[in-house]
């Protein structure tokens, strides 16, 4: 499920036993190794980040959670250097915010749910994404030629490098890539790109870094994926709206 630009993930959560810096109840995104973290402390909503073992406080505000109350948790990534947290509880009461992304490696697009030292209950996690929808267009011929390299493969694992040429005359102002996987994949992390990903269906964007692909400019954009279908090639290619047909070598 996808975690990266665009989404918000939410839960409600209900904390048992009482909250103090030690004992804190949190909801996670962007997990892999490294994650970023919402939680709730004895009085305060703290915004982490979990840099493989450095744990960096990017953002607090005061907020007591009752035990035995329910409250909606939100951890947000509204665009590619931000990144936001919120609670609301009983009575309107509520708290948010935000700071810039400090970024790093080996971040994932996984959500996750975390009682430390306490107990608590969870309920209603629900992932949504907000990026923007390209404006209609007829669709006409495939603007890019695809390469779709299938890398090392596991018995849980495999990688993945595409890369997308301009086979237009006109330099090209932004692409959205979809396809469709066929044995349950489920990408955990993506580079040179902005993507979701929701049940079998992929939305991939080039980056925000790059948004022209002059005629016969070439990218590249990867991923890493995890499921039993592996390595096996997706299917219903679009760009921009138009079907394409890659190529697939492994």
């Amino acid at each position: 499920m996808g975690a990266g630009t665009g989404t918000t993930v939410s839960a409600r959560v209900k904390p048992t036993s009482p909250l103090s810096a030690d004992n804190t109840v949190s909801l996670l995104g962007r997990a892999n190794i490294n994650y970023y973290l919402a939680t709730l402390t004895g009085g305060r909503l703290e915004l982490t980040q979990r840099w493989f073992s450095t744990m960096t406080l990017l953002a607090s505000a005061p907020f007591t959670a009752t035990p035995g109350s329910w409250y909606e948790l939100t951890l947000s990534f509204p665009t590619s250097t931000t990144v936001t947290a919120s609670v609301t509880g009983p009575g309107g009461t509520s708290a948010a915010v935000s700071a810039a992304d400090p970024g790093g490696t080996s971040f994932g697009e996984q959500v996750g749910l975390l009682a430390r030292y306490t107990s608590a209950s969870f309920d209603d996690v629900r992932v949504t994404n907000a990026l923007p929808e390209p404006t209609p267009t007829e669709p006409g011929p495939c603007p890019l030629s695809i390469a779709y390299a299938i890398g090392a493969q596991y018995p849980n694992s495999f990688s993945v490098n595409i890369t997308v040429r301009n086979i237009t005359q006109e330099p090209l102002n932004g692409w959205t890539m979809r396809w469709t996987f066929t044995n349950g994949q489920l990408i955990t992390s993506l580079f040179n790109g902005v993507w979701y990903q929701v049940g079998p269906t992929v939305t991939a964007r080039n980056p925000t870094w790059w948004p022209v692909l002059a005629p016969n400019a070439s990218l590249t954009f990867g991923f890493q994926a995890g499921g039993q279908g592996r390595g096996y090639p997706p299917t219903a290619f679009t760009v921009n709206g138009a079907p394409c047909q890659p190529t697939f070598t492994m």
